[in-house]
């Protein structure tokens, strides 16, 4: 039986030639028993995890990765303990929907920041972007198809670093010995298959880090700042508004979370 796409309303809807982008803020924990949707569509997680289920087969979800539900497709989901910021793309037409007639999972080749820019950005200009972002979102399940190229070794302990040390400040030099390459090598190849910049996958790393400890609600606004690496609880603010389009405050607040020991200004 055909149902709604998810119980929860979305916090922003765009109607495209073709197609419709929402954007939602799904509730920690949030289980949506089977069902299935009237228009092929395609998932991008910006934050926090989830996982389908198409009968046995569990696919799971975290920031930045892509997944197409195809028109009539039996599944259910469920979110993670940090709920998850997603944006979905609902295709009417015939020739998107044979695109999309298979379960894929693929990678968004642009920073999440970036989508959310496209999807908020002046009224005008809207359409035109997510339209020309939906074309490029068919060119990355296409590159998921034909297989991406294997990340470096060296350039895995560099992402392996950022991950575990989300404080530290490091320059490109130190990155570069890290990796035992030249520092324009370093930054092409980050590029190629990171498609972000250093400075934008370190911010990534670091607004990551800094919801998972919004969401444990034991540290407040300043600890986590520092924590994550960035200079004071307005730098967070500023960051976390760039990334998510929201402030941490509302970021908690759109999940039913709190977090006593942190005010904002």
């Amino acid at each position: 039986m055909l149902q709604p796409m998810t119980p929860v309303s979305p916090i922003l809807q765009v109607a495209c030639d073709g197609f419709v982008v929402r954007e939602f803020v799904q509730p920690p924990g949030l289980k949506i028993p089977e069902h299935a949707h009237k228009e092929a569509t395609l998932v991008i997680v910006i934050s926090g995890g989830a996982v389908d289920r198409f009968g046995r087969h569990e696919i799971p979800l975290g920031p930045g990765q892509l997944l197409v539900r195809p028109v009539g497709e039996e599944h259910a989901h469920q979110y993670g303990p940090e709920g998850a910021h997603i944006v979905a793309f609902s295709f009417a037409d015939a020739s998107s929907q044979r695109a999309l007639q298979r379960t894929q999972r693929g990678s968004l080749r642009i920073g999440t920041h970036l989508l959310l820019q496209e999807l908020h950005t002046a009224e005008p200009e809207r359409p035109l972007a997510l339209e020309c972002r939906a074309a490029g979102l068919f060119e990355d399940l296409g590159g998921a198809r034909g297989g991406e190229r294997r990340i470096p070794g060296w350039l895995q302990r560099v992402c392996d670093a950022i991950h575990d040390r989300c404080a530290w400040k490091p320059s490109l030099q130190e990155l570069a010995e890290l990796a035992g390459v030249h520092q324009g090598h370093l930054t092409r190849a980050f590029r190629t298959h990171l498609h972000a910049s250093i400075g934008e996958y370190v911010r990534e790393r670091r607004v990551e880090r800094a919801e998972r400890l919004l969401a444990e609600g034991r540290r407040s606004f300043a600890e986590i700042a520092l924590e994550c690496g960035f200079f004071d609880q307005s730098h967070l603010i500023r960051a976390f508004h760039r990334a998510r389009g929201m402030t941490p405050l509302c970021w908690l607040q759109m999940r039913g979370l709190s977090n006593r020991k942190s005010r904002q200004s």
